[in-house]
This record gives C-alpha cells, structure tokens and sequence, in this order.
C-alpha cells in the first residue's frame, strides 16, 4: 500500500458539517443487519491493523445549529468527571498545535489517489486523549476504513472518532445536551440504569478482536422515540 498519502482535515467551520446531520430526535441509533455487516468489517480492519482500541464508530446527529464561524471542542472535566462539548470560534482552531480532530464523517466522494479527507465534527486537546492523534501515518488506514464506509453506503449515517477517556467498569458514558446554552455534557452511569431508560445508543468502539461494543448512549432520546429517557444531571448542566 502507499505510504505517501496525506491526511487532509476539512474543518467544519467551512462545512457546518455538524449542523447538518439530523437532530438527535430524528435519528435511528438501531443497527439492522446490513448494519451489523459494517461493523464486523470496520472491526475486522482495525483489529488486522492493531487500532482497535483507538477508534470508534459514532451516529451522525446534532443537537444544536453552528454558524460557519464555530467549531465544537471537547474537553474532559477531571475534577468533576465531565465530558463537555462546547461551541467555540473557528478562527485559528487548527492553528493551534494542541487542537487536534477529534470526530469526523467522509465526504460521499473520495477519489482521490493521494489526500484523504475527512469533514471534522469535532476538535480535542490532546493532553484528553489516551493515544496519539491523527496524523498522516493513519492515511493509508483512513482511507481503508472510509472505502468501507462507501461500500456500505452508511458515509451520512456514521461517522468515525478518537477514543477518549474511557468509561469505568460498569458504567457507560452518556450524553444530554442543554439547547439554549448550546453545549452537551457526557456522564458516566451505571449500565443497569442506561439499559432500565432504553437511551438511543450513539457510539460503539471495538475490542481487540474487533467485535463492537456500545460504549454512549443518549439520554436525550429513548430507543423507542418516546422522549427523554428521565436521566437526573448533576452539576454542571
């Protein structure tokens, strides 16, 4: 395979990317059979490169508008074991040498031989992440898994992301968003409790054989549409 290739980073300032996924109340977080086939195939790629523990799969969705002039950044919250996602300006965000892309989705067209692109969903500090962030050495891996993406034809349905800081056992992370302030919060609960609310599920990474597991969900949305999935958050929201 070339080795050549460069890693073009499209920033969703330019894109409104995020923005234009549907909301999260619109979404189907299921996984139907044709879906399940993705996954064995998205696992099987990773795992065969050693970068299973390093990505994961994300449902495309939004909560909230962004102008062309913002990003979304994420930040960890030790002291109070928060994820928070918050609308920033876009102007120098990859300027910064310790921004790095956090999530993205593909663009539907990717034929070009020697820069793979991906749209940026979302940028991170990379003192929050646990490995290294992307850069041109993950081109030729990129690409492999965004030709998968195409075949399947899921390119506006998922997207791909950096693992972060991992839940602890027992617990998976969960996401809520409070619109009027425009920033969403992920927390960490027991998993007896995000199964008993039946929250959509919105990212799944990948074990070291490459088998999928849920690893977010949405308390925003239950799996049946119904509503909210009645999560009671903590300080901070």
């Amino acid at each position: 395979m070339r080795s050549d290739r460069v890693l073009k980073l499209n920033s969703g300032s330019n894109l409104n990317t995020w923005s234009g996924h549907p909301d999260i109340e619109a979404v189907n977080g299921r996984l139907s059979s044709e879906d399940e086939k993705f996954f064995h195939h998205v696992g099987r790629l990773l795992a065969r490169a050693g970068q299973a523990n390093r990505f994961a799969v994300t449902l495309l969705h939004s909560h909230f508008s962004l102008t062309g002039g913002e990003v979304l950044v994420d930040r960890f919250d030790r002291k109070r074991n928060l994820i928070i996602t918050s609308v920033e300006p876009a102007n120098g965000i990859q300027d910064r040498e310790e921004m790095v892309a956090k999530s993205w989705s593909f663009p539907s067209d990717g034929t070009d031989d020697q820069i793979v692109e991906i749209d940026v969903l979302t940028w991170i500090n990379s003192n929050d992440l646990p490995n290294r962030p992307l850069d041109n050495r993950d081109a030729v891996l990129i690409r492999a898994i965004a030709a998968i993406f195409r075949g399947h034809g899921v390119e506006k349905r998922f997207g791909m992301t950096l693992v972060g800081q991992r839940a602890e056992a027992g617990s998976m992370w969960v996401e809520g968003d409070v619109p009027s302030e425009r920033y969403l919060v992920q927390e960490q609960i027991d998993l007896i409790d995000v199964e008993e609310r039946n929250s959509i599920k919105t990212m799944w990474a990948f074990d070291d054989s490459g088998k999928h597991v849920i690893v977010l969900g949405c308390c925003r949305r239950t799996q049946s549409g119904n509503g909210h999935t009645g999560s009671k958050h903590g300080p901070g929201w």
